[in-house]
């Protein structure tokens, strides 16, 4: 996630039904970056708090290593049915490249560096970037949709749940900087943020906190519904 700067939002826990089957693909979706402007938006009252962090974050000082062998798809304590999907949407095994950061494993879900994850899902740059918590584990799971459209879900797993929301909260803060040029507010409360993305096209979005996890998900598609994307906490 790599997520929306170089890929990209509690948990799908799907327990009582089997995920999906993954299918191949032969490559995978286009890694997106910020483009040009879409409509601003406000936030209700009742949006997370949008503070300002006194301490400047830095991006990560060394790029990932570069794998060698097919990622793991587990991190942490976190599994397939942490990763977030779409409704409509399938999971979809991708093969990976060193530029993406990890080669596949035969799933749709694949572990990922929590650091470098981070700071692409969070560093939407619109404003100068607070302090946040790292993340323990990141695992990365890869959607198709219609007409094969791509889609990326991330979780992070933090050591608590304050970490974990001290992240939502600072994530929050870089969205509505960029309201009305990068991206448009659909709806925010205390624990999720549901909106689109301009990436030259509009993409859905959502993120939310659930306890020491943050889940973010992003799609192709510029009137997915992602509302009940992340289950409530």
């Amino acid at each position: 996630m790599r997520f929306v700067a170089a890929a990209l939002g509690a948990v799908v826990l799907a327990g009582c039904a089997p995920a999906p089957t993954p299918t191949e693909t032969p490559s995978a979706p286009p890694r997106p970056t910020v483009g040009v402007p879409s409509q601003p938006s406000s936030a209700p009252a009742s949006a997370a708090s949008t503070t300002p962090s006194p301490e400047p974050a830095l991006p990560p000082q060394e790029p990932p290593p570069a794998p060698v062998s097919p990622a793991p798809s587990t991190a942490g304590s976190l599994g397939e049915t942490d990763v977030a999907r779409a409704e409509g949407w399938t999971p979809t095994a991708r093969p990976g490249s060193s530029e993406e950061g990890y080669l596949g494993n035969g799933t749709w879900v694949h572990a990922v560096s929590a650091e470098h994850s981070a700071y692409a899902a969070i560093a939407l740059g619109c404003a100068d970037l607070g302090a946040y918590p790292q993340p323990t584990a990141a695992l990365e799971g890869t959607l198709a949709g219609p007409e094969g459209r791509p889609g990326v879900g991330v979780t992070l797993e933090f050591a608590g749940a304050d970490e974990a929301r001290g992240y939502f909260g600072e994530w929050v803060r870089q969205a509505k900087a960029c309201e009305g040029t990068a991206t448009e507010l659909l709806s925010l409360d205390a624990d999720t943020w549901v909106g689109r993305r301009n990436l030259e096209t509009l993409w859905s979005e959502t993120v939310g906190v659930r306890g020491e996890r943050v889940v973010l998900l992003i799609v192709d598609q510029a009137d997915a519904d992602l509302s009940g994307a992340i289950p409530a906490p």
